[in-house]
């Protein structure tokens, strides 16, 4: 019953429903909203994570100064985060398999190349930080040559951040 009355309140005109109607809306299209945008940090419990930066390459040098290019009709994307802890008590960070790209309705595939490159050194996670500490780094994807940023999300246990 009270379930009901929320969701029949929520289409009401109360302003402050509005963020029960974000959350409703969110369940019905599956997505977070709003998405966060290169450089703003979103908030998972006790942790800040940000998406500091990104780089669309052909190729990366690994530590013994090979060149590596990508397969025929791909790219490398490699996605710099932070993860910092702002809770009281020591968190376990989360891990490098925990973030998602998506483009084109498509998870793209994990590519270990930043564990093999000093240009990008790769975020691991799966840390404990206490309090104001944080863990930063690299993820490497390997993506379609054409891909579009603006079409592009990294995703993480509800937070969302558009690449374009």
């Amino acid at each position: 019953m009270f379930i009901t009355l929320v969701v029949v309140s929520a289409y009401t005109d109360i302003p402050q429903l509005e963020p029960i109607r974000k959350q409703i809306e969110s369940f019905k299209s599956g997505r977070t909203i709003p998405d966060l945008s290169v450089g703003e940090a979103g908030e998972i419990g006790d942790l800040a994570i940000t998406l500091v930066e990104y780089e669309l390459t052909d190729s990366w040098i690994d530590n013994y100064d090979v060149k590596h290019k990508a397969p025929e009709g791909a790219k490398y994307l490699f996605i710099h985060i932070k993860v910092e802890n702002i809770g009281k008590v020591r968190e376990t960070l989360p891990g490098y398999t925990d973030f998602s790209l998506w483009y084109a309705g498509a998870e793209m595939p994990y590519s270990q190349a930043c564990w093999y490159t000093r240009s990008y050194p790769s975020y691991i996670g799966r840390t404990l930080k206490y309090p104001g500490y944080s863990d930063e780094g690299w993820l490497s994807f390997e993506v379609p040559a054409g891909i579009e940023l603006e079409d592009t999300t990294l995703e993480i246990k509800g937070l969302t951040w558009r690449l374009g």
